[in-house]
């Protein structure tokens, strides 16, 4: 699964925020006005893929269902490169994800840059 500014975003924001709703996460990442309904099930969808290589904490209460990242899977932090000769090298703040069969890191300065210019 390739993963896009959007994942990459309702990861972050799930980090931030746990336990929170498909309703929720939409309102956060995307500007009015909207058809929250559509957006709920794109989020959803999304969220799908996630549960799929098991990097969600899911609860229900009721009809609701309230998603958090697996702090054990999904992971934020400072990169460095470790090279010989070399040392140290920082590479700034990231986001890990570790699935079933990879670990995929992508910078999150990368991400703010992207999402800057996009707004």
């Amino acid at each position: 699964m390739e993963l896009d500014d959007i994942d990459i975003g309702i990861l972050s924001f799930l980090a931030d925020m746990p336990q929170s709703t498909t309703s929720t996460i939409a309102k956060a990442l995307f500007k009015s006005p909207f058809n929250l309904r559509k957006m709920d099930m794109f989020i959803r969808y999304r969220l799908q893929r996630f549960q799929e290589d098991t990097l969600l904490k899911i609860v229900s209460r009721g009809r609701k269902k309230y998603y958090s990242v697996d702090s054990q899977k999904v992971l934020f932090g400072d990169g460095v490169l470790k090279m010989d000769g070399v040392g140290e090298v920082h590479m700034g703040y990231f986001i890990v994800i570790k699935k079933p069969n990879e670990t995929v890191a992508i910078s999150l300065d990368d991400y703010e840059r992207r999402i800057k210019n996009f707004s």
